[in-house]
């Protein structure tokens, strides 16, 4: 009878020492996020995947009197918005659409707790999106 309280305890313990050394394992490699976000909303597929960002890279068009290569190749021209824009993220976050909450309400909590178990593993200078697709 004395002992009986203590088992209460000592099962508690050890899920906490389960869940600690689980968030210990895992950390902001893409390998690792992606098995955390898979282990917590998509457990038997494991769909959820993550993807760096496309980068668009700036390029210069010279004028005749700065006296540089006027020959262009192949090549993409942005404009300057598009060129920011791309700088935004550095990494995209995919997660099926069968996964996405259909009330708003319920998406909105959804994305939270995402946001918030990636935010906990990421980099702190690593930014991101989430993309239902």
């Amino acid at each position: 009878v004395l002992f009986f309280p203590l088992r209460g305890v000592n099962l508690r313990l050890r899920k906490f020492r389960e869940r600690a050394i689980y968030k210990i394992k895992n950390n902001g490699q893409i390998v690792y996020l992606q098995a955390v976000l898979n282990d917590a909303y998509d457990k038997s597929p494991r769909r959820i995947y993550i993807d760096d960002y496309p980068a668009k890279d700036a390029l210069y068009i010279y004028t005749v009197p700065e006296d540089k290569p006027v020959f262009l190749g192949t090549a993409f021209l942005y404009s300057d918005d598009e060129i920011i824009t791309s700088l935004e993220f550095d990494f995209l976050v995919f997660v099926p659409i069968e996964l996405k909450p259909i009330n708003a309400q319920d998406l909105e909590i959804f994305i939270i707790k995402m946001r918030s178990l990636i935010n906990y593993y990421k980099l702190a200078s690593k930014r991101y999106n989430i993309i239902f697709e």
